[in-house]
Parts: C-alpha cells; sequence; structure tokens
C-alpha cells in the first residue's frame, strides 16, 4: 500500500494560572464554565475521546477515541492542566498513545516547545531551553522520549531546527508556504512558488547547519484550511472525498498530512470530532489508503527530497513572525478598525526584563553552579513536581559545593525568574487585536511576578518596564495603555506570602476548618501557635506562621491577627510587634469591636474578604448562602406543613393565589422530591408518586438541577460498578434502569454524555472478554441511543 493518510492535532490553550496560586482563577467570559480551559476541556478535549460514530437515524454505531488515530500533541501546560483537574480525560490521551504504539509501531504523540514562545524571536539558549523543557515535560506525561516536535504557530528558521536536530528532535510540521527550495537529493534546486509549488505528499530532509538532519512534513494547505475555515467538517463524506481525490492517480508512494487546531474538532465547530471519527473509522477500512501517523511513515519510507525553508515565517502571519512584534497588518478580522501599534512596545517592555535578569542570573548562580543554563534547562523537573526530594536532587546535580538555606533560596528565586521569563513570551499575548485581551493580560501577570522576585534580589525592574507599556496603546479608551493595565487590573491581583497566610486564615475560619500546618496554594504553611479570643458573638484571632513558598524557597515568619463579626465580615494583618498585639486585645476586651477593625485596617499589610483570589470569595460566598438557604427551606417546610389544608382549599375554589405562597409551595415538594430520588432508585418504600400528583396541581417542575445531578451519579456509579467488576455482579443494573426511566420522565437525556460513554466501555469490555452482558443491558442500549445488533 503507497497511499497513506494522516491527520495532525495541534492541541494547546496559552497558560492561565495565577502566577503566585497556580490555579485558573474564574473566568466570567467563559460563563458557564469554570475557564476557558474548562470550556474547551468540555466542547473539545473531553468528546475527542469519546467521539460519536452514527448511523443515518442517528443511532449510535461506534465511540471512538480519536487520539487513538490522528498525530497529536498537547501543548505541556495545558497537558498538566488536564491531569490536575480532567484525569479521565489525560489518561485516554495517555492511553491513546499506548494503544498506537501497539497499532502503528510508533506512538501518535508529539512534544510541543514548552510554553508556545514564537522560535525564531527567541535567542538560542530560549531555544534550547523551550525545546528541553518540551522533551522532559513530554516524557513525564507519556513515558518515552518524543521523536517529532511541535513548533508554536509553526514559526521557524534554521537555528530553531539545528536545535531540534541537536536535541534528539527527528521530524516537525510546517506549512507548505514555508519551503523555500526543494530537489530530490543531489539534484537541481527548485524555487517553491505559484508557478512551481510545493509537492506535499512525501517527507523532506532540511540540514539547517553543517552535520545536522531534520525530517519536515508540509501539510496539505488546502485541505487542512477547509478543515479549520471551511466546511469539510459539517459532514464527514465531504472530507473523506476531499482527501481521496489529493492522491496523485500514479501508483507513487504519497502521504496526504494534515494539520490543524484540535481545538477545531469540537470547540471551533461543534461535533467536528464525530467528523473526524467518521474519517477513522472509513481510512481504517480503506482497502487502497492507509491511516498513519509521521513516525511509522518514517519508519517505513526515508525521505527523498531535500528542502531548504524560509526563514522567520510562521503558518498563521503572511508577513513572516511580524504578527508577534509589529502592527504588521495580521489581525482576528473582529475589529478591522483596531490598531496593534501595541505589540512592538509590548515585547520590548518584555525583552527589557530578559536583558535585566540575566547577567545576575549568570553571576550569582556561577558562583554556585556547575553549569548554570544547564540546571536551568533541568528546573523542568521543578516545574512538574516542586516536592522536597526533587529539590534535593536538583541540587545533588547542578550545586558547586554544599549550600546554605540562603543560597538555596537565592538560586531558586533566581530560577523563577528565569521560569517567568520564559512565560512573558507566550505567543498568544500578540496574537489577538488588543493589549487589553485576557492573552496580553495574563504575559503582563507573568512580567509582575517576575519584577516581584527581582526586587526581591535587589533589582528595581517595574518603572523601566512601565515606561515602555505607556507606548503600548489600548484600542479601548477604558483601559488606556499597557502601564495602565498593569496598574488597574494586574498589581492589585499579586499575591505574597503576607497576603497568602491571610488567605489561609480567612479559609480556615469562614469554612471553619482546624487551623494546622499545611500546604496551601504555592506555600508550606508551618503553623506555629494561634489563640481564638471571643466576646458577643464574635472572635479576635492570632495565628503565629511560617509560609515557605514551594519553588522559590521564600519564606516568612508573620503574626497575624484577625477579626471575624459574622459571615463576611472578616479583615484581617500582620501584627509586627507585641505592642500592637496588646492594644487589639485590649479593645476586643472592651467591646470596641469598630476599634480593633480600624486599627486592623490601619496595619501596613491588611486584607478583608475582597482581597481574597475571586475563587476563594466564591467559595465563601457559596457555603454561607447554602447555609441561609438551608433556615429558610426548613421554615418553607413549616410553613407549608401547618397550611397544608388552607393551601388545597386554596386550590380548590380557584382564585389568585400569592406568589409567595406558590414560591414556598414550589420550594417545598422540590426539595422533598430530590429526597425521594435516592429510595426510589435502590427500590425501596418512597412517597414520589404523591410528590408527582401534588406537583402536577400546583404545576411545579421536579426535574430540578439537583435532581438532574443526583440521577446522573447513580447510573454513572452504577455502571463504573459493573465495569470495576469485570460484569460479575450485574445488581447495580436495576437500579441503573430505575434511575435511567426517572431520568427520561423529567429530562431529554441528550445530556447523558458520561453515561453513554460508560455504556459503551461496559459493551467493549464484554466483547474482548467474550463476556454474556447482564440481561436487561439490551434495553439500556436502546434507550440511551445505540444501535443494537439484531
Amino acid at each position: 500500500m503507497n497511499k497513506y493518510i494522516c491527520f495532525h492535532g495541534h492541541f494547546y490553550q496559552p497558560p492561565r494560572e495565577d502566577p503566585w496560586l497556580e490555579v485558573i482563577e474564574f473566568q466570567k467570559d467563559a460563563s458557564p464554565y469554570h475557564d476557558w480551559n474548562d470550556y474547551i476541556a468540555y466542547e473539545c478535549y473531553g468528546p475527542n475521546r469519546a467521539a460519536r460514530r452514527v448511523d443515518g437515524e442517528g443511532k449510535i454505531l461506534e465511540i471512538i477515541n480519536n487520539y487513538e488515530f490522528i498525530n497529536f500533541n498537547f501543548g505541556p501546560t495545558l497537558l498538566s492542566w488536564l491531569k490536575k483537574y480532567k484525569i479521565a480525560i489525560y489518561q485516554k490521551i495517555v492511553e491513546a498513545d499506548i494503544r498506537s504504539r501497539k497499532r502503528f509501531g510508533f506512538g501518535n504523540a508529539i512534544a510541543q516547545v514548552y510554553n508556545h514562545v514564537i522560535m525564531p524571536l527567541a535567542n538560542r539558549r530560549d531555544k534550547l531551553t523551550q525545546i528541553s523543557w518540551g522533551i522532559e515535560a513530554f516524557k513525564y506525561h507519556f513515558g518515552r522520549l518524543p521523536l517529532g516536535m511541535w513548533l508554536a504557530e509553526t514559526a521557524v528558521d534554521n537555528e530553531t531546527l539545528a536545535v531540534l536536530a541537536s536535541s534528539g528532535i527527528k521530524f516537525t510540521i510546517l506549512s507548505p508556504k514555508q519551503a523555500k527550495k526543494v530537489r530530490l537529493f543531489d539534484g537541481n534546486w527548485q524555487t517553491v512558488n505559484e508557478a512551481h509549488q510545493m509537492d506535499t505528499t512525501h517527507p523532506y530532509r532540511c540540514f539547517p547547519e553543517p552535520g545536522l538532519a531534520i525530517d519536515i512534513f508540509f501539510y496539505h494547505e488546502e485541505i487542512s484550511r477547509g478543515i479549520a475555515f471551511g466546511n469539510l467538517l459539517k459532514k464527514g463524506e465531504l472530507l473523506a472525498e476531499a482527501i481521496e481525490s489529493a492522491f496523485l492517480p500514479d501508483e507513487s508512494r504519497q502521504i496526504i498530512s494534515i494539520a490543524a487546531d484540535g481545538e477545531t474538532y469540537g470547540h471551533h465547530h461543534k461535533f467536528g470530532e464525530m467528523g473526524l471519527a467518521y474519517n477513522i473509522d472509513y481510512f481504517m477500512h480503506h482497502s487502497q489508503i492507509k491511516l498513519t501517523n509521521y513516525s511509522q511513515i518514517l519508519s517505513l519510507h526515508q525521505p527523498e527530497f531535500e528542502v531548504i525553508i524560509k526563514e522567520k515565517t510562521a503558518w498563521s502571519c503572511n508577513h513572516g513572525v511580524g504578527r508577534w512584534y509589529r502592527d504588521c497588518g495580521c489581525r482576528s478580522g473582529i475589529h478591522p478598525g483596531w490598531q496593534q501599534g501595541w505589540r512592538k512596545p509590548l515585547r520590548e517592555g518584555f525583552e527589557l526584563l530578559r536583558k535585566e535578569i540575566d547577567p545576575p542570573f549568570e553571576k550569582s548562580a556561577r558562583r554556585l553552579l556547575k553549569d548554570l543554563y544547564s540546571a536551568r534547562n533541568d528546573y523542568i523537573h521543578i516545574l512538574l513536581d516542586s516536592g522536597g526530594g526533587t529539590k534535593e536532587a536538583f541540587l545533588a546535580r547542578h550545586r558547586k559545593n554544599d549550600l546554605s538555606e540562603q543560597e538555596k533560596s537565592t538560586l531558586f528565586k533566581m530560577l523563577e525568574m528565569q521560569y517567568y521569563g520564559q512565560l512573558i513570551f507566550t505567543s498568544c499575548a500578540w496574537y489577538f487585536d488588543d493589549i487589553s485581551g485576557i492573552e496580553a493580560r495574563q504575559n503582563i501577570f507573568y512580567a509582575a511576578r517576575l519584577i516581584q522576585l527581582a526586587k526581591e534580589m535587589g533589582m528595581d525592574l517595574k518603572e523601566a518596564f512601565l515606561q515602555i507599556l505607556k507606548r503600548a496603546k489600548s484600542n479601548l479608551p477604558q483601559y488606556g495603555d499597557g502601564a495602565k493595565i498593569y496598574e488597574n487590573l494586574i498589581s492589585s491581583r499579586l499575591y505574597d506570602l503576607k497576603r497568602l497566610s491571610v488567605h489561609y486564615a480567612f479559609d480556615h475560619i469562614l469554612n471553619n476548618k482546624q487551623l494546622r500546618s499545611k500546604p496551601f496554594y504555592t506555600a508550606l504553611i508551618d503553623l506555629d501557635d494561634y489563640a481564638t479570643h471571643e466576646s458577643s458573638g464574635f472572635n479576635l484571632i492570632f495565628i503565629s506562621l511560617r509560609a515557605t513558598h514551594l519553588r522559590s524557597l521564600e519564606s516568612e515568619q508573620n503574626l497575624l491577627s484577625v477579626l471575624h463579626l459574622g459571615d463576611m465580615d472578616i479583615v484581617g494583618g500582620i501584627v509586627t510587634n507585641d505592642g500592637i498585639k496588646k492594644q487589639l486585645l485590649k479593645k476586643f476586651n472592651n467591646l470596641d469591636f469598630f476599634g480593633v477593625k480600624s486599627s486592623i485596617l490601619a496595619l501596613p499589610h491588611h486584607y478583608a474578604i475582597k482581597d481574597l483570589l475571586l475563587d476563594g470569595r466564591r467559595e465563601v460566598v457559596q457555603k454561607l448562602v447554602e447555609k441561609k438557604l438551608l433556615i429558610l427551606k426548613n421554615n418553607y417546610l413549616l410553613f407549608y406543613e401547618g397550611n397544608k389544608g388552607f393551601l388545597y382549599n386554596l386550590n380548590q375554589l380557584k382564585v389568585p393565589i400569592s406568589e409567595a405562597f406558590l414560591t414556598i409551595i414550589k420550594s417545598v415538594l422540590q426539595e422533598k422530591a430530590l429526597g425521594e430520588v435516592e429510595r426510589l432508585v435502590k427500590g425501596e418504600k418512597n412517597v414520589w408518586k404523591d410528590i408527582k400528583k401534588e406537583s402536577k396541581r400546583w404545576g411545579v417542575d421536579l426535574g430540578t438541577e439537583a435532581v438532574r445531578g443526583q440521577l446522573k451519579e447513580f447510573i454513572e456509579k452504577g455502571l463504573r460498578s459493573m465495569k470495576a467488576k469485570a460484569l460479575s455482579d450485574s445488581s447495580p443494573l436495576r437500579s441503573v434502569t430505575r434511575a435511567l426511566s426517572l431520568y427520561y420522565s423529567l429530562f431529554s437525556g441528550n445530556d447523558l454524555w458520561e453515561v453513554r460513554n460508560l455504556t459503551w466501555e461496559i459493551l467493549s469490555l464484554a466483547k474482548e472478554e467474550g463476556k454474556k452482558l447482564p440481561k436487561g443491558f439490551i434495553k439500556l442500549e436502546k434507550t440511551l441511543g445505540f444501535k443494537v445488533a439484531q
């Protein structure tokens, strides 16, 4: 077979974590999801690990893990997020690479430069770090060395290709527009232009520097663009026809390489993962075209052609790599009248920071380390796992001599500065239309953390940085420029150990948690002592603790004073001496609570609940609201039970009823229904029919989100139990069937995505192990919309 098809998905989102707490804060514009990673995981990363292949009637024929059949890369920072927050998706991605090794002989996964920097704009040392970090992150997740690596925006120059080759990378993927000249080995060079277009049906070898070689796959531009921006995913057959017609009619060895953002499949194009699944199945069973990955292609057919690339080019900029450092004219198209003059000063500001942090790093690190940039490249292991054992192993590999605790802290602060010196160049900051966008703000946030660390090391970089950012003018008057964005939107969000310590105290006091030593976000809290003073239902708490940053080893011993006047009325600050502590306690004992509050708010470092991370505020508010709602619901129930006859008579008389009464009735009946769901599903004695009859009388819908969630949980739990026990125990099926029947009586059933995934996994398990499905399972399949074999 001489014809091959390879799909490549570049799955990536920019890092979005708070640089101090290393969590993603709630992003309102991603609602109803918590943040954009969460949003796209729901629309793309999840659906591609369980893509539906359906028949003409919409019945599910098969559920496919698309990652098992396509070449793919995941951004390292995104993959770490998936491992932490979406473990089921993460496991399917890793499992897909393992399965593809068995199917193709080589894994589908390839690496990516670490945080998506535009490589031609980086110096050679940073190129090496980006590639080294990308390789080590890949090994951490996939347990093997990568053969290929994706370049951010396919941005390339010969130096980048040389560093890839010297780092052991065998191939990368580029746009055909990035080829300058091609030839058969030892043949005559042919310039690539409109008259002599690039032949993308075979791989090429490039020799970027003497003694170094790397292979390049050039994707089929027309089909790739048709997938990303056209209609080829609207119907699976359209894409299959386009691929078949792209092959040359002769019998020569050919590969059609297709590359697109992975988010194309499900996020940019709804149900795009289904179009991909259709084509996976179609070509897996094709008689003349073989579905494969790039690594297998290279193992079967070494390149016969050589290529010279166009220096400093990318797939998403018609002006080389101008999009990432100047107003080149490339933009999203959403705001045609906007200018991008802000791009140049934004990059210049970040370049200033990099220029300023390198000399002191070299001076300090040279004294402490054997090879400072080798240590920086190895720092990825600390980023992936900041545990103490990892740090000690890191120091053992790189230190010149034994280091004092102060020297260790200095070293790790310097390395943290180098880390953020990489993150500030994440490409997405320049890609979109304005400096006020969340991507540009995120990079400025990283810069703020770098500046904070630099100040601790005796370098004041803020003013020089802001002077440059003043020239980065926003298209939106309310934002002004980059300096105002820094001052108004970024600086107030930046944490330090004092703020983190008070946040720890607030979190424990407001959530009634026991104060104890523990890791808290990115710090280790060592609790020394605390004392609570109570009066008139109010509390004044003094807490002595040490907070140590887990990576930079910054450490502070602080005495905290926290006044809690109930609910969300809480303030706290850093007490600098015993005299202040005595004054606060004296005022509190004299019942001068307002005086205590005023004194705490007068401390140099003081905080209220508004100073917490937004998610912390949301958590506290949600718990307080739930507490208040419980009181309200109990009062409603008392009123309802005490006036049931009166309410019944009102209904019989058919007279207008107060909205307040209807609100009480609705709340009580929905709460009662929620309480009966478990008994109904388990087949226990219940009064569901009575509640349903009463709700019909009052026109109350029992299909609340709480009931929906509870039923889903019952169904999924039952199916997981059956799967875990390898179908040896079918007793959960009865509860699952009852829960599913109730679910369909209240809801449409369209959102039972995970239920269908589990059902398919059980079907597959039975098929693989030759086990008989429990009686009644066929009814479950039909109910969930599977095509059941007759």
